[in-house]
Parts: C-alpha cells; structure tokens; sequence
C-alpha cells in the first residue's frame, strides 16, 4: 500500500471516529443531572452531572431538574399556565374558593436514581406533569381546610403558604423525590363560572 492510500485510510478511519465520538456526546444542561439506563444493564446509579458527557450507543438518558424550577397554576395566562388555571380549594366554613397557585421546587440529586425506577422510566417533567399536578389540588386542600374563607382572602397568607410549604415538601419529597423551597397562593378569585 502507498503512503498516500495509508494516509487516506487513516483520515477516513479518524474522521468516522470522530463523528462517532461527536454522536454519543450527551450534553446535560445547567441544573439538571441525566439518569442513564440500558435495555441490558438497567439503570445506573451513577448520575450523569451538567456539561458534555460521552454515553455508549447503548445508554439512553432521562433528565431531571435540580435547579430551581417554577410550576404556575394561574387564572391568567403567566409562564406556565396556558389560559385558565385556577382552582378551588375547600375551606373549614364549608366553602369552596378559586385561587391561583406557585409553587418553586428541585429535584432531590441524592435520590433522582430511585425516583427515575420508581416512575418506570419517567423523566422530571412528566412526572410533574402527570402525577405531581394530578394530586396538587387535593393535597393543598388538606391544609386550606384549617382556615376559614375569610383567612384565605384576607387573613394571613404567609402562615397558610408556609404551611402548605412544609405539608407539599414533605409529601413530595418521600413520593416524588422533589424538595418543595416555596409554595404560595398569589390570587384569590371570584367564583369560576
């Protein structure tokens, strides 16, 4: 063989290399990790940190926020809410008001391994879409039924906010691995008609 087929060769081989390289790199963005799993391995407890990472053809990875992320529950249209949001809560006079709600929380890094089996392969957004949503609504009505109508409207809404605070941090962190850091209720409504 000439020294310039030898040459060709190497390049081309080189440059599949590289592309190959370039194709398996996983970029995980600032504040999330990536949970990896194979159809023949499992999943990995190793977490995969933000930056570029190399992951073998055979590795799929499933992302999770741990940085601060924002869920909003709105009767406008604010980041989040796609329209009409809101929604009742019980309260202990036996009525029934229409709030808006925020709610700021992370993903635990220690656990998002566990989490991710728990969920059978469900990654961050999904679960919070799927499950957190789902029995949001019900688990602030747990705390909102200790205060009256007139507490909600116009009582102290700190000590409601910090309460649901602690209540969904504490359900959400042993179901869903999420640390709740700030749940609020930022609007009181008219009845939803």
């Amino acid at each position: 063989m000439s020294k310039k087929g030898l040459a060709i060769g190497v390049t081309v081989v080189a440059l599949v290399g590289g592309i190959f390289t370039v194709s398996q790199m996983e970029k995980i963005p600032t504040g999330r990790v990536g949970v990896q799993y194979s159809l023949n391995g499992g999943v990995k407890d190793e977490v995969l940190n933000t930056g570029v990472n190399f992951v073998p053809p055979t590795i799929h990875v499933k992302e999770f926020t741990i940085g601060n992320e924002q869920l909003i529950l709105s009767k406008d249209k604010r980041e989040g809410s796609e329209g009409d949001d809101s929604f009742k809560v019980a309260t202990s006079d036996d009525a029934s008001i229409a709030i808006s709600f925020q709610m700021s929380y992370r993903y635990n890094p220690e656990t998002v391994v566990d989490t991710y089996k728990k969920f059978k392969g469900m990654d961050g957004e999904d679960i919070v879409e799927q499950r957190v949503k789902t029995v949001l609504k019900s688990k602030i009505s747990e705390v909102t039924t200790n205060f009256s109508m007139m507490d909600i409207y116009s009582g102290n809404r700190s000590e409601i906010n910090n309460k649901i605070t602690e209540y969904l941090n504490k359900e959400f962190n042993d179901k869903y691995g999420i640390e709740v850091i700030d749940a609020s209720i930022i609007d009181v409504h008219q009845e939803k008609k």
